[in-house]
């Protein structure tokens, strides 16, 4: 448009107007996505209401007695590493722990589907 408007009116002006447009639009468009590729960049964790979901439906398992650490990292746009130290009952089998430590990854995966990596940590053994 720019280098039209310059033919038809002769002029200059239009088309160094019409390249500072382009790139400021360019600038712009650099920083949309350098703040939405941000968490990717550099590993930032998942937000607090996610944590949150996660925190609730780990201490919602049967025989969890406490989660002593959870932390998480933005993998990709959908996917999200989880990590805790789970404690359970000190009575507990290991059959009945391994079943625990499933039913937990299934929660957390009910309530944030983009955990795609969860790695559960036995606090304490029986």
């Amino acid at each position: 448009a720019g280098v039209i408007i310059t033919e038809v009116t002769g002029n200059g002006r239009w088309d160094g107007i019409t390249s500072m447009a382009i790139g400021v639009l360019l600038a712009g468009v650099a920083w949309v996505l350098a703040l939405e590729t941000k968490s990717l960049l550099i590993g930032e964790g998942a937000s607090r209401r996610d944590r949150a979901a996660i925190r609730a439906a780990t201490l919602a398992v049967p025989n969890v007695t406490s989660l002593e650490a959870l932390r998480t990292m933005q993998l990709g746009p959908n996917q999200i590493l989880v990590a805790m130290d789970v404690d359970f009952d000190d009575e507990m089998s290991d059959d009945q722990i391994e079943a625990a430590i499933d039913e937990i990854e299934r929660r957390v995966r009910e309530v944030l589907p983009a955990a795609t990596q969860i790695f559960v940590e036995l606090q304490s053994a029986p």
